[in-house]
């Protein structure tokens, strides 16, 4: 009796995907990383790069978030399994800027003889994330004293350390400070 052995062999497979899925979104202070999934997570370990390409010295495994709008940027995942051929997929992570808009008081009065003021700051658009914002309250600091007008002038405060100017957009609205003439001379 003799015995032959066969061999029983196992390819490695090329049916192993990847689905990586990005995020877009205003800036809201939270680190966002892409969602990875594999076709067979059993085995599979992922690893992450900024540059992309098929050597896997140029990924770890990571995780790459992003916090704010000046690290958007595409991320790359390849999908490692000893059973499959590598796969790889990207995806980016954009965040834009928050707007604050500040608009200085309008405001008139007929001529009386005292200067007009109106320090009135409304603010508008997406606004600032969490305690982020300005070092101290806007305030307009326009004042007319004769029949005219001028621009409610407003300068923007400086910014608190915890905000990143790259973050928003940040614009200034001068109202305007009118004095008509006064039909009270007599």
């Amino acid at each position: 009796i003799t015995k032959i052995e066969g061999t029983l062999s196992i390819t490695i497979s090329n049916d192993l995907t990847l689905e990586v899925t990005g995020y877009t979104g205003l800036y809201d202070g939270v680190t966002h990383f892409v969602s990875s999934v594999p076709s067979d997570t059993n085995g599979t370990t992922l690893y992450y790069s900024t540059t992309g390409g098929t050597d896997l010295d140029d990924y770890s495994t990571t995780p790459i978030g992003v916090k704010n709008v000046r690290e958007s940027k595409t991320i790359y995942v390849a999908a490692v399994n000893p059973n499959y051929e590598t796969a790889f997929d990207s995806a980016a992570i954009t965040l834009g800027k928050r707007t604050v808009a500040l608009t200085s008081a309008t405001d008139s009065k007929e001529y009386d003889g005292t200067p007009l003021t109106n320090a009135g700051v409304t603010q508008t658009g997406t606004g600032f994330v969490g305690t982020e914002g300005f070092e101290s309250a806007p305030a307009a600091t326009g004042t007319i004293l004769n029949v005219g007008s001028t621009a409610n002038t407003l300068e923007i405060p400086a910014l608190k350390d915890n905000t990143l100017a790259g973050n928003y957009t940040i614009t200034k609205i001068e109202g305007t400070l009118s004095i008509t003439i006064s039909n009270d001379l007599t």
